[in-house]
């Protein structure tokens, strides 16, 4: 990727559409995988995407404890990790993250404790035990064509009670078929008193999308 400008733009919104029409999950890590990491991280710098910054932020705005622990979902070459360091976490992270290509590049700056190349689904439990973190974070993962939002139950699963879940994704995607039936998701949870829920907007999550940060408190 040796373009910058316009043509950086039409390079994330070519592979932003590939991945978005991904048919099943191992078609999607394909398409990951064929991307170098370094290539990843430049695309997004170039377009200035401040997701995983403001969500690092909020993050920190919600945990005190700075040694709490945080499983990354969906984490890609380590971008949150990267941030949440920055805010002064010092608890141990670890990556559930199926591109192989990806996790290769999180591992050579040991971002993480454990590595898990597994899928996150609305319809299996993944191999980690339950209520094994503080907090679980997610970056544009729960998106159309990725992780659908009722696999939000099994995170659930996996964060101990009083911890947060925090989801990061543009906001334009609330309207699209895959988030069809979200708001009444959402109110079961509060309803059954699984959990609290807020939603904090990102002015710019990059490029002129904003953005929006699912924050998820779990009370039993």
């Amino acid at each position: 990727m040796s373009a910058t400008g316009s043509d950086d733009v039409a390079f994330i919104d070519r592979i932003h559409d590939e991945f978005l029409s991904a048919k099943d999950p191992q078609q999607l890590t394909n398409a990951y995988d064929k991307l170098t990491a370094e290539v990843y991280e430049k695309g997004l710098q170039s377009i200035k995407c401040q997701a995983t910054e403001s969500l690092a932020v909020i993050i920190r705005n919600h945990v005190t404890d700075d040694g709490a622990n945080f499983l990354d979902v969906g984490a890609g070459t380590g971008l949150v990790a990267k941030e949440l360091r920055k805010v002064g976490f010092r608890g141990e992270f670890d990556s559930i993250e199926p591109s192989e290509g990806l996790s290769a590049h999180a591992m050579k700056q040991n971002l993480y404790r454990r590595y898990y190349p597994e899928y996150i689904t609305d319809t299996q439990q993944c191999s980690i035990r339950s209520e094994s973190y503080d907090n679980i974070t997610s970056a544009g993962a729960i998106v159309p064509g990725h992780i659908k939002y009722q696999a939000i139950t099994e995170l659930f699963r996996l964060v101990k009670t009083g911890g947060h879940v925090f989801i990061c994704l543009r906001k334009d995607y609330l309207e699209t078929e895959d988030f069809r039936g979200f708001p009444e998701f959402v109110d079961k949870l509060k309803t059954d008193g699984i959990c609290e829920f807020k939603q904090i907007e990102i002015p710019v999550y990059y490029l002129d999308y904003t953005g929006l940060v699912f924050v998820f408190k779990k009370l039993r």
